[in-house]
């Protein structure tokens, strides 16, 4: 996202906090299912239209 917007500094990591969630796994089967729709763009592509927007 970073070359989209033309930011350039390095990202801060900082200790996870207590109830952080460090890790998550997702799965659009289900959004297929209801919506039909089988092809979908990728993520260099999504964000690129969402910041152009």
């Amino acid at each position: 996202m970073s070359k989209h917007l033309e930011y350039n500094q390095s990202p801060k990591f900082l200790d996870f906090r207590e109830g952080e969630i460090n890790k998550i796994y997702l799965d659009n089967t289900k959004i297929k299912e209801l919506t039909g729709i089988k092809k979908f763009i990728g993520i260099e592509e999504g964000l690129k239209k969402t910041i152009l927007f």
